[in-house]
């Protein structure tokens, strides 16, 4: 890959990577925020809720944090790449330097 076009390409991942884990925190928190209100569901609510929460809590919280940690490995994982390149200009061109 062309030096520059590695940079842009690294720097890319790690937009995309702190995007997916904002994504992430937030759908966490919104379950979180979505557990504390089942619980006060009464009546033939309350049955619902508790498989609502059986699910947030078993299922659906867990894999969005597999989700989570993986999109903080990659981003480390672009960050120490994108660290481990120096770049200088070279006649308005960025060049690599080992």
């Amino acid at each position: 890959m062309h030096d520059a076009a590695e940079r842009e390409h690294l720097e890319y991942c790690i937009r995309s990577c702190e995007s997916e884990i904002r994504s992430f925190k937030e759908l966490i928190e919104s379950a979180e925020r979505q557990i504390e209100s089942e619980r006060q569901a009464r009546g033939k609510a309350a049955r619902v809720a508790h498989d609502r929460i059986q699910h947030l809590t078993k299922s659906f919280i867990p894999w969005q944090q597999e989700g989570l940690k993986n999109a903080q490995e990659s981003l480390e994982r672009y960050q120490s790449r994108l660290g481990q390149l120096s770049f200088i200009e070279n006649d308005g061109q960025l060049e690599l330097v080992f």
